[in-house]
């Protein structure tokens, strides 16, 4: 395939803010293929890493506008926001989900 063509590459991605932006918006990019660099972005991306230890809100709204700037910038794309949605029995206790993998059946119990 020739990348020069790309217009659109179909991801998923349920990382971190961080693994995501760095991935494909950074100039360093594991995913970016050269088709985008901007240096602003990736003060914003170490900028919004580096406020999670210290500030998780600040961090959370960092990352919330570094998103919409990419939108908005038509960088990329959201198709659709998966969340899973686990049924259970009334005799089934110690339901734990992990935000990414989902349930952990390893937790449960019935009763």
């Amino acid at each position: 395939m020739d990348l020069s063509t790309v217009q659109l590459i179909p991801a998923a991605w349920g990382d971190t803010p961080f693994g995501f932006f760095a991935t494909w918006f950074a100039c360093d990019g594991a995913s970016d293929h050269g088709f985008f660099c901007d240096p602003r972005v990736d003060a914003a991306i170490k900028r919004a890493q580096a406020l999670k230890a210290t500030n998780p809100r600040a961090a959370a709204n960092a990352w919330a506008e570094l998103d919409r700037q990419m939108v908005d910038r038509a960088l990329w794309v959201p198709m659709i926001d998966e969340h899973a949605i686990d049924f259970v029995s009334a005799r089934v206790h110690n339901y734990e989900a992990h935000p990414y993998w989902g349930i952990l059946a390893d937790q449960l119990w019935i009763g």
